[in-house]
């Protein structure tokens, strides 16, 4: 190999371990560096030799990608380890300079710290998530309860420190009822305050009972016993107290928090606990909403006629067959399931 060849070589081989798509492909073999690098391969051929080299540097030198997204963790150590155990060595020339080495080391033992603060901070909360249709109750750290509606996830500190507030993280939506251990209402510790964070909300309470609602860019808060306090993260608006009855929600695109009496026994925003569905004058597209948020289905209304009927009444979701049937039979109308993709057609009945 003449020099200016050796030198291009080397030079592109440099290039392809520096590159994080290509540490990825070579690491994890993700589908869409899969795609990259392999057409890349298909294209220019004669860089077989330059990936090799390059793919047996970083399998060597322990050259690291970030870290992948907390729910692909288990996929992502399998597919390392296979990866790691299944290459096999190519004879191909060994031309790593002496400041990639140096440098190599040294990115390895940062990646290396930056990997165990990451899994440590992971695996010091406990991370819980529901299905379709799926209702679960837990009991937290203090002996709290929360149940969590269908497809909402949340996470808290396994273990609580007694000079911290007690906090847990809520995407979806919840019950709570917060153990009270307040013993003097003058003088508050911060164990005994207990914080819910939504993305947009800090809920504050001592000991009560409320539902928390993230869905559809919006957080909707309904009290049902105690008092809490609002505060959103930004801070830009002043603190809003609830009592019981209260109603709060709180819109992302329209950055304005709506507070109102509810008109409604607030036990109503929390039937779905008992795999209830209670509608009061709603309509079709507040059904729809239900139907998407608690059982995964996308529904397709196929009448703009349909839009204005409304119904009131009470509906279980155990049983998804006899749901729709209700629904069918109370809206008027005809409902096709298709449960492969997930699909709910609301049409006129024929």
């Amino acid at each position: 190999m003449s020099s200016s060849k050796s030198n291009s070589f080397k030079n592109k081989a440099e290039e392809l371990i520096l590159d994080e798509s290509f540490i990825r492909w070579v690491k994890f073999g993700l589908p869409e560096d899969n795609r990259k690098w392999e057409n890349a391969l298909v294209q220019q051929p004669d860089l077989k030799n330059v990936f090799a080299e390059a793919r047996l540097w970083i399998l060597e030198m322990g050259f690291e990608s970030a870290v992948p997204e907390n729910s692909e963790e288990i996929a992502f150590y399998q597919r390392l380890r296979a990866s790691i155990d299944n290459t096999q060595a190519i004879n191909v020339r060994r031309m790593i300079p002496q400041w990639l080495r140096i440098a190599a080391t040294l990115t390895g033992a940062i990646v290396s710290l930056l990997a165990a603060y990451w899994a440590l901070n992971y695996y010091s909360f406990k991370h819980i998530t529901t299905g379709n249709g799926e209702i679960v109750r837990i009991l937290l750290p203090d002996s709290s309860e929360v149940i969590l509606n269908a497809n909402t996830k949340v996470k808290y500190e396994r273990k609580w420190n007694e000079n911290e507030p007690r906090e847990l993280w809520i995407e979806g939506e919840g019950f709570f009822n917060i153990r009270h251990i307040n013993k003097d209402q003058t003088h508050i510790k911060n164990s005994e305050r207990f914080i819910v964070h939504t993305s947009d909300l800090n809920i504050q309470v001592l000991g009560t009972s409320f539902n928390v609602n993230t869905r559809r860019n919006k957080t909707k808060v309904v009290l049902s016993a105690g008092k809490i306090q609002l505060s959103l993260k930004d801070n830009s608006k002043a603190p809003i107290v609830m009592v019981p009855g209260d109603a709060i929600t709180y819109s992302q695109q329209q950055k304005a928090i709506v507070k109102n009496k509810s008109v409604l026994n607030p036990s109503v925003s929390s039937a779905w606990k008992e795999h209830r569905l209670i509608f009061v004058q709603s309509n079709i597209k507040e059904i729809a909403e239900q139907i998407e948020d608690n059982l995964g289905y996308t529904v397709k209304i196929n009448a703009p006629s349909l839009n204005n009927r409304t119904i009131s009444g009470s509906v279980a979701t155990s049983n998804e067959d006899v749901l729709f049937k209700v629904l069918a039979d109370l809206l008027n109308v005809d409902i096709k399931k298709d449960p492969q993709n997930k699909i709910i057609l609301i049409q006129e009945k024929k």
